[in-house]
């Protein structure tokens, strides 16, 4: 499989070599080294693919600023590399650029609730809370909300947007349900409120696995038929 994408790399290669004005042929040349992007492994010759495919990309966009499977690669990639704030800004691109499409809002949530969680648990650790322990009433909640509170509203906004979309998107209705524990956890010295985010999140998960069963049903009656 490494050798069929290498052959595409130098395909590619030489089609841009032949005619640079090609878009499709620089938008080829981007999956095939994006393709070869292995997560998680930090090695300089995997770093170089990624910042080749970003390149490739980005040619493509000089011509074509709303391409948006241009737009969609370099934030995927952005995201691999953990570059949160570049991911973030081209998901919101992929937003601008295709309303209709509900996997763009879930791309800028995926960005959000990847940043907000890294932050709180870097906050909880410091202040020796454990996974299942509340922060609500601690004094470290405040500043969980400060730096985290925008990042869990805009999550929730757009996951609403992309579940009108898109009524029976599940991975929207998990991340929902993600985002109001998120936010449970930041209404300090508001119990109340707490609870009433966990009630919300316990409502999305619940329509989250009604869905799939509906689905899984759904499927075992057409593999019944066959």
């Amino acid at each position: 499989m490494v050798q069929k994408y290498e052959d595409a790399i130098e395909h590619f290669r030489k089609s841009v070599s032949l005619d640079p004005t090609l878009p499709n042929a620089h938008l080829y040349l981007a999956t095939a080294y994006a393709q070869t992007y292995v997560p998680g492994k930090d090695a300089p010759e995997n770093r170089d693919r990624t910042e080749s495919a970003i390149a490739e990309y980005e040619t493509v966009l000089n011509r074509d600023p709303k391409n948006i499977d241009a737009i969609k690669g370099i934030a995927y990639l952005r995201l691999n590399l953990k570059q949160y704030e570049k991911a973030l800004d081209y998901y919101q691109r992929a937003v601008d650029t295709d309303a209709r499409d509900p996997a763009n809002y879930y791309g800028v949530v995926y960005v959000d609730w990847t940043m907000a969680y890294v932050l709180r648990m870097e906050l909880r650790s410091k202040s020796g809370l454990t996974p299942a322990v509340s922060a609500i009433d601690k004094p470290v909640c405040t500043m969980i909300r400060a730096m985290n509170w925008n990042f869990v509203e805009h999550g929730i906004e757009m996951l609403d947007k992309a579940v009108k979309l898109s009524p029976e998107y599940i991975d929207a209705m998990v991340y929902l349900n993600l985002l109001y524990r998120e936010r449970a956890d930041m209404r300090c010295d508001d119990p109340h409120a707490s609870e009433a985010d966990s009630k919300q999140a316990d409502g999305w998960l619940d329509k989250a696995m009604a869905v799939k069963r509906s689905k899984d049903e759904g499927e075992k009656d057409v593999n019944n038929k066959k």
